[in-house]
């Protein structure tokens, strides 16, 4: 892939190559199915810190059979061990990210798994939704929000064009908030 390809466009694009080395991709058996789902749980942190080290510039780090999901990938991303601490927050950080409603990514596997495709298929087009911009995608939204607004001087004048354009105010939670991100309680002990 070219380095400067989008990351989330970069991991859509290797879970759907993964599905062509599977000799178990097309089956449809309930084993061939939950062996599928945790080969895809075990792969997706590797390839994700491997596509952010070669982004960067580094070379990938494989990872190391005695640590935990959340650890290794921490430890694949930076080439070093995280803290006992920094690995259950990410744990935490994981879970929470995991358990955190019917989501328009979720929705999208569901829906495409349902017409008996393979497993591939339904994360690849997960990912795709994900990638969106009011989905997972927000985040690229924020930095690229954060860079055109300037300064603190230029925030009030920033909100103010956005509200008489009736923009919206991307990086804060899903709309049905009306406090905070449920999530963030968890995470405020880490």
């Amino acid at each position: 892939l070219p380095k400067d390809v989008a990351p989330m466009a970069a991991l859509r694009t290797a879970v759907s190559v993964l599905g062509h080395y599977d000799p178990l991709a097309e089956e449809e058996s309930d084993e061939s199915n939950k062996e599928n789902a945790v080969r895809l749980i075990a792969v997706l942190p590797t390839l994700t810190a491997a596509i952010r080290r070669l982004r960067d510039g580094h070379e990938p780090i494989a990872p190391k059979p005695e640590l935990s999901i959340a650890a290794n990938f921490m430890y694949m991303l930076s080439g070093e061990e995280p803290s006992e601490d920094a690995a259950k927050a990410m744990d935490l950080i994981l879970i929470l990210h995991a358990e955190h409603g019917f989501n328009a990514s979720t929705f999208s596997a569901r829906v495409i798994i349902a017409t008996l495709t393979d497993m591939y298929s339904a994360i690849t087009g997960a990912i795709g939704a994900l990638k969106g911009k009011l989905h997972g995608g927000a985040n690229t939204e924020v930095l690229k929000t954060l860079e055109s607004v300037g300064g603190i001087d230029d925030v009030a004048g920033w909100v103010a064009d956005v509200r008489s354009r009736k923009g919206k105010f991307m990086g804060f939670g899903h709309a049905v908030y009306q406090t905070q991100d449920p999530r963030a309680k968890h995470l405020k002990e880490y």
